[in-house]
């Protein structure tokens, strides 16, 4: 066999046994200055193809090649195309029970991440420079652009230029990630970016700029308990937060903190220099936010049994300066047309089924519902993406009024942001807040407010509103658009979902006493559509 085969053969053997896996190299040129070429690697595990790997190009330093046990010390390459190839999955049975949503973290991902990275440590090169990384799993593609790799006294140092991650781009005169005091059952992690920016649909329609991001952890794995330690830090520009987190895999518990510590408005702003509503940087404050204390924690086997926890606490928080024109929750929305709702004349009925559908919890906050922030909190985790928003009615008021639709955290912390700002400091009393709410949501094309709705869906004035219309308004609410558009394609689906919301709300408000028995026993499934929209249906069928 050719010398280059048989120590081809060995490097193979030894990572491969390094990490519990078969790793073939296809198609090896090396040269005698050291540099190589391997067009094809592949790495199995069992019979289960892992990972190909193509088109990687390097230089080796011969001299310092191998050590005793024949370890790489030094590699440096061009591009790395990884393509992760996952198992096959069989499709459950439609009839099959539907299982409780489960925490998507178990025991094996934590060890096998502290497997691998013991691994790393022992097996790494002592150097490693590589200009392009680029991986593929499935759907999800990540890259990372001039990296660097060092090994120093046991810990790894990484860096680089630019990093893309599924949904978000990270780029910066660098970003460091440093991982010291490695072992098979603890960690120290610090990851830094400095003067960088950070491209997300999902946090921001806008570029992020980012002065100074870091996270600092200390991870424990003790046992059937892994914990992110109390020690643990964060830093979003001028914003510092603590972080701690506790996951028991034999009591299927898992809790997580985060503390925002004491930061003035000031600071918090700078930290967000790109709010939507710019009036929000005229506003003048005394004090500071003392602390504003998260935790959550679920049954990791069904996350519905869960807990969420809000605390907010001021250091003589006051506001000393705003503008005459800030808001104009006292005035009457411009376009209400010659339909205003008030409030104090409204049929109780209608305002019970509104908040019943959208914020039942109303009277009794002050503008966040952390029932509601937990429970949106499992659903986007199940859902894998940022869907649910938790929005009270005063959080729904402060998007229309001031903010615009965009499904983004960084809209969201505004939002929040505004909404603190109605209820704990400009005082605005909750029946304007509702008041205004049903006057300017939008409820169809050109249609905004309850008022203007009931005309346009029922040619009659609020107040003659049956039951069922009133729950068919409410179902409105959250897709004014959708509903229209369905209800003119005379959509299967749309009939399925507005039964199931009349059934279910009214059976809610008839148990809470709200609705009598009589109405309850009146819901009519058979939808009756007049004024403006039945002329649209009509012409739409010309």
């Amino acid at each position: 066999m050719h010398p280059v085969k048989i120590f081809q053969k060995k490097v193979c053997e030894k990572i491969g046994k390094a990490f519990n896996i078969s790793l073939n190299i296809e198609k090896t040129r090396f040269h005698l200055n050291g540099s190589f070429t391997i067009k094809e690697l592949y790495i199995r595990k069992g019979h289960r193809l892992l990972l190909t790997a193509t088109g990687i190009h390097g230089k080796i330093k011969l001299r310092a090649l191998f050590r005793r046990k024949f370890l790489l010390s030094l590699l440096s390459a061009e591009t790395i195309q990884i393509d992760f190839l996952s198992a096959s999955h069989k499709v459950s049975e439609s009839n099959a029970p539907v299982k409780q949503p489960a925490f998507p973290l178990q025991a094996r991902h934590y060890k096998g991440a502290f497997r691998l990275l013991e691994r790393l440590k022992k097996y790494i090169p002592l150097h490693t420079d590589i200009t392009a990384v680029a991986m593929n799993a499935g759907r999800y593609t990540s890259s990372i652009k001039k990296l660097i790799i060092e090994k120093r006294d046991g810990n790894l140092h990484f860096t680089a230029n630019e990093t893309r991650l599924p949904g978000m781009l990270i780029s910066g005169s660098s970003t460091l990630l440093n991982i010291t005091n490695i072992t098979d059952s603890s960690l120290s992690l610090s990851l830094v970016v400095e003067q960088g920016t950070i491209t997300s649909p999902v946090l921001s329609s806008k570029e992020i700029t980012v002065d100074h991001l870091s996270v600092q952890a200390d991870c424990h794995l003790s046992g059937d308990v892994f914990i992110l330690a109390e020690t643990s830090v964060a830093r979003y520009n001028q914003l510092r937060f603590s972080l701690s987190a506790i996951h028991d895999f034999s009591n299927n518990h898992y809790k997580a903190g985060i503390r925002l510590e004491e930061v003035s408005i000031a600071d918090f702003l700078r930290a967000f220099p790109d709010f939507c509503y710019r009036k929000i940087y005229d506003l003048a404050f005394t004090g500071a936010v003392a602390y504003a204390n998260v935790h959550f924690s679920c049954n990791t086997n069904n996350m519905w049994e869960h807990t969420f926890e809000l605390d907010l606490h001021n250091n003589q928080l006051q506001l000393t300066e705003c503008p005459a024109d800030w808001h104009n929750l006292y005035e009457k929305p411009a376009n209400t047309g010659n339909h205003y709702l008030d409030i104090r004349q409204t049929q109780p009925l209608l305002l019970a089924t509104i908040l019943c559908t959208e914020d039942t919890t109303f009277f009794k906050h002050r503008g966040l519902d952390p029932v509601a922030i937990g429970y949106s909190i499992i659903q986007n985790i199940i859902n894998r993406g940022f869907q649910r928003g938790a929005s009270t009615i005063t959080m729904q008021l402060v998007r229309n009024l001031f903010l615009n639709h965009e499904k983004t955290v960084y809209r969201k912390i505004e939002e929040v942001f505004i909404t603190l700002l109605l209820e704990h400091f400009f005082h605005i009393p909750k029946m304007k807040i509702l008041e205004h709410y049903l006057n300017i949501i939008e409820m169809g094309p050109d249609i905004y407010g309850l008022a203007n709705a009931s005309w346009f869906y029922f040619s009659k004035p609020v107040n003659d509103l049956t039951f069922t219309e009133c729950l068919v308004l409410s179902y409105i609410i959250p897709r004014p658009k959708f509903f229209l558009d369905a209800f003119m394609q005379e959509s299967e689906q749309l009939k399925r979902n507005l039964r199931t919301h009349i059934k279910r709300f009214g059976r809610m408000l008839f148990l809470q006493g709200i609705a009598t028995q009589e109405q309850q026993d009146g819901l009519d499934m058979n939808i009756i559509i007049q004024g403006k929209t039945l002329s649209l249906l009509q012409t739409a069928g010309t």
